[in-house]
């Protein structure tokens, strides 16, 4: 017996002085055998079965034995070490056939395998291509765009709006924070926009669904987000100008800001230039805010913000703004004298860039360009009036006329055709106490050149608007009612659908009030959002709440413009002259 178990064969003869009794309680109890290691095996004691030298011989119900000796197993012999058995091992029961117990690692890949399938089958389920903020849609469903809009609370939205072209197009808005009533947290609900601050707003076009914002101490004033390249991905990223110096660049997918100049700038846009230091990026000219009555020119680096060049003018009169730059090198600026007398002129751009220390700029900047130059769209100075041309030969006229709201608060509009000094009116349209903003342009019918349309949004202040004083702060509530008309002009003939009316309550302490009726002038756009070719009306607007708490909530809406505009049948007040 002790000789065999260390032999390591691992098998005991049953011993014939077993009695029937033990053999009927093994049989009763089978699981209360117990195991014996021996090398790498363990054995059941006392058990009729074994295994020969570590290796399995199957029981073959075959009596062929050239079958069983080429299999490597000899003739069944309960004598002898080659009867195939059964195992217990240490953590269970199971058959000597059997692999191993998974180890830790494996059963951690096999459990990793799975959870990388579900997770996979969970991303097409609900991701995949659906977006995550909407129900999967059939083909023909997503391809509908739906017109939508969206309020958003605590803030003022103003300025001009921006579009980024990419896989969703998204929608880029200035803000203002709320200066009355109770200023309330802004859009994620986690910080709040100053009341004398702003921001900047992103929005995915196709829903209206807030994706990125910007919160900003100083308040910004323009934007453009088409031109000026800052990080060479080529892509242009959005740079915006506010009041106080505010120059800053902005990555419009994610929101990032690439830089925030720390120069004293104007408010408005700077002029875009050719790269004059040559690190690859365009550079920007703009106006030197001081108390100094003579202003300098300011050249900007693209790239960071930072300070290339300064030029400081030495006539008698002070830079208010520059309009542009011309293909002849030539900067046209605007400035006042001491009497206030305000005086437009033009410099050279050799001559502004002769006193600095940038070298090879002329070459680059003064060569004969090779494409159009890429200049920023410049505010018109005079936001009260606008002329915009129709056709080759029809023409818009906008003028607004006094101080709003008031008596002398009058605007006129003219459609007239015919070349210039021989116009004639083909419709007009005038009201008093009521204010034009910057007409948005559209065409329907891009193959018909005579036929042609534009969006006009009127406030009109009505004898019916409330003034109530609030004691305490010193403000007033007055009424406001937004009148948007689309007008479609097919060579003489002019048809005017009233598509739109809301109610705009205003908060003035004096004559400062809000929502900002200037900062409203380009609160409409139209633009192609789904990309069908199909134009869309993009228009904003912002208005408190009266009740207690007063709240300022600004609403972003889209409205197709196709011919279904033209069944509405609104009139429009103020009769047609």
């Amino acid at each position: 017996m002790s000789t065999e178990h260390s032999s390591g064969k691992g098998y005991t003869r049953l011993p014939q002085s077993i009695s029937n009794t033990d053999s009927e309680n093994e049989d009763e109890h089978p699981y209360r055998l117990t195991s014996k290691p021996l090398g790498n095996q363990s054995v059941l004691q006392d058990s009729p079965s074994a295994q020969q030298n570590g290796q399995f011989c199957p029981i073959d119900k075959q009596t062929n034995l050239t079958n069983r000796s080429r299999n490597g197993c000899g003739i069944l012999d309960p004598s002898k070490d080659n009867v195939p058995i059964i195992t217990i091992e240490k953590h269970g029961y199971s058959s000597s056939w059997n692999h191993r117990t998974v180890s830790p690692f494996r059963f951690f890949c096999l459990i990793l395998s799975i959870l990388v399938c579900v997770c996979t089958i969970l991303v097409f389920l609900y991701f995949l291509p659906c977006d995550s903020s909407l129900n999967c849609q059939t083909d023909e469903e997503s391809s509908a765009f739906v017109p939508w809009n969206k309020s958003l609370q605590g803030i003022e939205i103003h300025g001009r709006i921006s579009m980024v072209k990419g896989p969703s197009d998204n929608l880029i808005f200035l803000l203002h924070g709320q200066r009355y009533g109770d200023n309330l947290d802004s859009v994620t609900g986690q910080q709040q926009i100053p009341p004398q601050g702003g921001g900047v707003l992103s929005i995915r076009g196709s829903n209206g669904i807030p994706l990125w914002w910007v919160s900003l101490k100083r308040l910004p004033v323009d934007i453009n987000c088409t031109i000026l390249d800052v990080d060479g991905s080529g892509k242009p990223d959005c740079l915006v100008a506010g009041e106080k110096g505010l120059l800053i660049a902005i990555e419009p997918t994610a929101g990032t800001v690439h830089w925030s100049s720390t120069l004293n700038t104007y408010s408005e846009l700077p002029v875009l230039l050719s790269d004059a230091n040559s690190d690859g990026i365009d550079d920007l000219l703009s106006v030197e805010s001081s108390e100094e009555f003579n202003s300098n020119l300011l050249l900007v680096s693209g790239k960071n913000g930072e300070l290339l060049s300064r030029y400081k003018f030495s006539e008698d009169c002070k830079v208010t703004r520059i309009y542009g730059l011309e293909v002849s090198s030539d900067i046209s600026y605007l400035c006042s004298d001491r009497n206030g007398k305000l005086i437009s002129g033009v410099k050279r751009l050799s001559e502004i860039l002769g006193s600095s220390n940038i070298l090879n700029a002329k070459q680059r900047l003064f060569s004969p360009p090779k494409t159009a130059p890429k200049v920023f769209p410049v505010l018109e100075h005079d936001f009260k009036n606008y002329t915009r041309n129709l056709t080759l030969y029809t023409t818009l006229h906008i003028q607004n006329q006094g101080t709003c709201p008031g008596k002398s608060c009058l605007t006129t509009v003219n459609i007239k055709q015919g070349k210039l000094g021989n116009e004639t009116s083909i419709w007009s349209y005038a009201c008093q106490n009521t204010f034009t903003v910057e007409p948005a342009m559209y065409n329907l019918f891009p193959a018909e050149p005579n036929v042609t349309g534009f969006v006009l949004k009127f406030w009109r202040w009505t004898g019916e608007e409330r003034r109530i004083r609030n004691v305490e702060t010193d403000t007033f509530e007055q009424k406001v009612t937004e009148v948007i008309v689309t007008v479609l002009v097919n060579r003489t003939v002019v048809r005017v659908v009233n598509i739109g009316e809301n109610e705009i309550t205003q908060l003035c302490r004096r004559d400062d009030c809000q929502p900002s009726l200037k900062l409203h002038t380009h609160s409409m756009a139209v633009m192609d959002i789904d990309n069908n070719g199909l134009q869309d009306l993009i228009s904003y607007r912002s208005s408190y709440k009266v009740e207690k708490p007063q709240v300022l909530e600004s609403t972003i809406e889209i409205v197709r413009l196709d011919d279904g505009v033209f069944d509405s049948s609104k009139p429009l007040n103020c009769a047609a002259v």
